[in-house]
């Protein structure tokens, strides 16, 4: 695993790229949230968890047009990023800590950023830089609830693990090894 930029020239938004996979985490996310036949594969397999009043009303199919949609918007405020002034507070608006119980940590605080049903999760590492670890279609209120956003927190736990093994714990750490 390795950590890299995603935007040329931007330290404050970074991915991990897995050794297994070809892209970072961060293009790994839109490119399967922009595949049509992946999302309908996707809300098919996933179908018992649409049972409720929020899911039941749209079709597999509609589902996945909105989460294209969805995408879209999500990573238009991301790409967002690069261009504004004050880069570092537009994250710490994006970004939330992923629980209640993680806030106030001041390294490596798991975080997540939405967009409806989506997920980006990512560490934050400093204030306000975050080095994005996964992400996913969030289908249940608790991560542990479902496999896929168990396996997302898996990768935060992992992810954080590694920074800490090699003395990781700032951004001038990180820039140092991009």
């Amino acid at each position: 695993m390795k950590i890299v930029r995603i935007f040329e020239g931007q330290n404050n938004l970074l991915s991990f790229k897995y050794d297994d996979e070809g892209d970072n985490e961060f293009e790994r996310l839109f490119d399967l949230w922009n595949d049509t036949e992946y999302l309908n594969k996707f809300f098919e397999d996933n179908q018992e968890y649409f049972k409720d009043s929020y899911w039941s009303t749209k079709s597999i199919n509609e589902l996945a047009m909105d989460t294209r949609e969805l995408a879209g918007k999500f990573e238009g405020k991301l790409l967002e990023y690069k261009y504004v002034s004050e880069q570092k507070k537009y994250l710490e608006e994006i970004f939330e800590p992923l629980s209640l119980a993680s806030f106030g940590e001041r390294s490596l605080t798991k975080s997540k950023a939405k967009e409806l049903w989506l997920r980006i999760y990512a560490l934050k590492v400093n204030k306000s830089d975050y080095i994005i670890t996964g992400g996913a279609i969030k289908l249940t209120r608790k991560m542990d609830d479902h496999e896929i956003t168990k396996h997302e927190k898996e990768k935060l736990d992992k992810c954080r693990d590694y920074l800490i093994e090699n003395g990781i714990t700032d951004i001038e750490q990180i820039e140092c090894i991009l």
